[in-house]
Formats: C-alpha cells, sequence, structure tokens
C-alpha cells in the first residue's frame, strides 16, 4: 500500500514524501542530520498545509540515529501548530535503535494528552514492523 505520492520536499536534515490515500495523507519523513524545532517547522506546516485532515500520520525515519533535540517547549510549539491546522489525531511511527526514543514519545503523549490531541506511536529499529503500523492505522482511519 504505497498510496499516490502528492508532494515532497527536502528541507535542512529532513527529506519529506507525503502520499494520498482515499482522503487521508501518509508523510514519510527521513531524518538526514541533526534535528530540532528548528529544522521540523517546515516541514510540518508543509505537510500540514498538503493533508487538510484532522488526522496526521507520519512514518519517520531515523535509522541513521542522528541527534534529535526534543523538549518540553518543542512539544508545546508542535502541539499549537498541529492544532492550529485542525488535527486531532496523531499517529506516528518512528524507526529509530535510540532507546531514548521511547521516553521522548511517552512525554509526547502526555503533552498531546493536555493539548486535548489523540497521539498514538511505536518506536521500533524494524522499518517493516514501523510500516506495518502506520499503514494499520492508515487503513483504519
Amino acid at each position: 500500500m504505497n498510496g499516490c505520492i502528492v508532494s515532497s520536499g527536502t528541507t535542512p536534515n529532513i527529506d519529506w514524501e507525503t502520499s494520498g490515500f482515499s482522503g487521508q495523507f501518509l508523510h514519510r519523513i527521513k531524518i538526514t542530520g541533526p534535528i530540532g524545532l528548528e529544522e521540523r517547522l517546515p516541514v510540518y506546516r508543509a505537510t500540514l498545509d498538503i493533508s487538510k485532515s484532522k488526522d496526521y500520520f507520519a512514518l519517520v525515519d531515523n535509522r541513521d540515529g542522528h541527534e534529535d533535540t526534543m523538549s518540553y517547549p518543542v512539544m508545546l510549539r508542535l502541539c499549537e501548530l498541529f492544532l492550529e491546522a485542525g488535527v486531532k489525531n496523531i499517529c506516528t511511527a518512528i524507526v529509530t535503535s535510540n532507546e531514548r526514543y521511547k521516553d521522548i514519545t511517552k512525554l509526547s503523549s502526555a503533552v498531546a494528552t493536555l493539548k486535548n490531541l489523540r497521539f498514538e506511536n511505536t518506536t521500533t529499529a524494524d522499518f517493516a514492523e514501523a510500516e506495518k503500523f502506520i499503514l494499520s492505522r492508515l487503513r483504519e482511519a
């Protein structure tokens, strides 16, 4: 299930491609260098402009193990960005071998809940497992 590619782009340290699936969109995001809020904002703005949906699906590939400076203030800003775009549900699958991501996603979930967003995530080192997870959620939407 690959969908129809509707957009793609490259920003510093992130490449992305968006595919459409019967009214929903899957954003495949490849991390190519260290990332923080500054690197994320242009990608999320661009993908949110494409989606125009209450649901946001992302498959984030950080198999190369690039540094990720995700913090509480960054999470709050991203939640605000999603809410401004009308998103109610966020579903992500992150591919990484960095065990720290599990703590990051727990905190992300808590922040999303505080902001009245539904957040579902899986973090795994197995790309096929992450893709299976995100595609199953996409089919359910």
